[in-house]
């Protein structure tokens, strides 16, 4: 028995610190993740004629982001920050192209609404290999960019939820001639609302495009004259299914000349002034015309903890086809992440109306040490567990030594207490016989 206790004494011990410092390693992932957004201070752009030489940012909804480039700047002489994750718009303000000396490494850029908004003259390849992996949003991105024709082709886009006027206005674009095969990367996307709207000369295949989980096609290739999906077949019959607005998709693409008869239409869908001959539209599955609804939900937010530097404003690009100015802020909760720091004021402390409720308040360790504290706390419980356990069941031996430690210490002791009261008595006669030598002298 004796042995079986040691055993499982000794076994329990080694198990309870194993696990803690298994638990001690699991949680060291736990937050790991930088949140540069806790710790970014506001900076500013240093700048030596028309070089950038230096980047400035500042937090604004729950992103970093770039703060607005000057538009004298023409030459790009600055590596970009890895905290920021926002290019909105950027490089608004002028129409002049821009030049890299310095390639920028945006796997970190989540938002690119609107960044060459209305920059008329820029056609820079540097794009050409930009990571955009992590994008969600490259609605606007170049409106009215009118000269950009670029490939674009090697964009991964599988994140990018809205392309809505993302090429609008860019009469040039073309994809530089070559297929803009995004097939599968378009899994994500949701809204290309007005995509091609005026773009004149885009004409490239794109029946490989999934676009089964996009729901709004209104305006998409609206007045793009030059679209005829290559002269191929645009078989996107079967990837139709959450489309539920569809209109003047093809209003004014004159050179359009494919029948889309073959389209067998699962949901109701808004097809108002579609734009083709009655015979050559999609079979439309007949209901109720359903409304327009918007695809995003805005949040309220408290713009007095982020105030947007104002956009420089120039001369409009063409007297016809101006660019709109860019709905500054427009906060999408599908495309920016709203800052979790900046909340509505609802605290009922903050209301003389309201008696704040009480409310359970449980917070999960994240500490890396948690678990080798816990090991520890448990592995000593359980030794002293099994001394106590140990000590109960040998009490009859422990009785019998303690009995006769008893016996050998009571001799010693009354020796010892003999000793003492001799040497008491000694020390007493001594003084009184110096106390009588004293008085005798007197």
């Amino acid at each position: 028995m004796k042995k079986l206790l040691t055993i499982l004494t000794t076994s329990s011990a080694v198990f309870l610190i194993t696990a803690g410092v298994m638990i001690a390693n699991k949680n060291s992932g736990v937050n790991s993740k930088v949140n540069y957004n806790s710790k970014v201070r506001e900076t500013n752009h240093t700048t030596n004629g028309d070089r950038l030489t230096g980047i400035g940012y500042y937090l604004w909804n729950g992103h970093v982001r770039i703060k607005q480039i000057p538009p004298r700047v023409r030459v790009i002489a600055a590596e970009l920050p890895e905290e920021i994750t926002s290019l909105r718009a950027a490089f608004v303000g002028t129409i002049d192209n821009i030049i890299w000396e310095k390639s920028w490494n945006t796997k970190n850029i989540t938002d690119m609404n609107s960044m060459f908004y209305g920059r008329k003259n820029f056609n820079s390849s540097e794009l050409e290999k930009w990571d955009t992996s992590n994008v969600t949003d490259m609605g606007e991105m170049f409106y009215g960019v009118t000269d950009f024709n670029q490939d674009l082709s090697k964009w991964d886009t599988s994140n990018v939820k809205t392309f809505e006027k993302m090429f609008e206005n860019a009469e040039n674009f073309n994809n530089n001639n070559k297929p803009l095969n995004w097939g599968e990367k378009l899994k994500s996307a949701n809204n290309m609302k007005r995509m091609f709207k005026g773009a004149k000369n885009f004409n490239q295949d794109i029946s490989d495009w999934n676009v089964t989980n996009v729901k709004t096609f209104e305006q998409m290739f609206e007045g793009a004259a030059s679209f005829n999906n290559n002269n191929k077949p645009l078989n996107w019959g079967e990837k139709l299914k959450s489309a539920n607005n569809m209109k003047r998709m093809f209003k004014d693409t004159s050179n359009f000349k494919h029948d889309l008869s073959g389209w067998l239409m699962k949901t109701v869908v808004n097809n108002e002034d579609f734009g083709l001959d009655p015979n050559k539209q999609p079979q439309w599955k007949i209901g109720a015309s359903p409304s327009d609804i918007p695809l995003t939900i805005v949040p309220k937010v408290d713009n007095s903890s982020n105030i947007e530097p104002p956009i420089i404003s120039v001369d409009p690009i063409d007297s016809e086809k101006a660019p709109e100015k860019p709905e500054q802020p427009k906060i999408s909760n599908e495309t920016i992440e709203r800052n979790e720091n900046i909340k509505e004021n609802n605290n009922p402390k903050n209301n003389s109306y309201k008696i704040p409720s009480a409310k359970l308040n449980l917070t999960k360790p994240s500490s890396a040490n948690a678990g080798i504290i816990a090991g520890a706390v448990l592995g000593s419980f359980t030794i002293l567990g099994t001394t106590a356990g140990l000590g109960y069941y040998y009490r009859k031996n422990l009785k019998n030594l303690y009995l006769k430690s008893a016996d050998k210490l009571k001799p010693s002791f009354l020796k010892s207490k003999d000793n003492i009261k001799d040497f008491y008595a000694k020390s007493k006669n001594k003084i009184k016989d110096k106390i009588a030598k004293i008085k005798s002298k007197k």
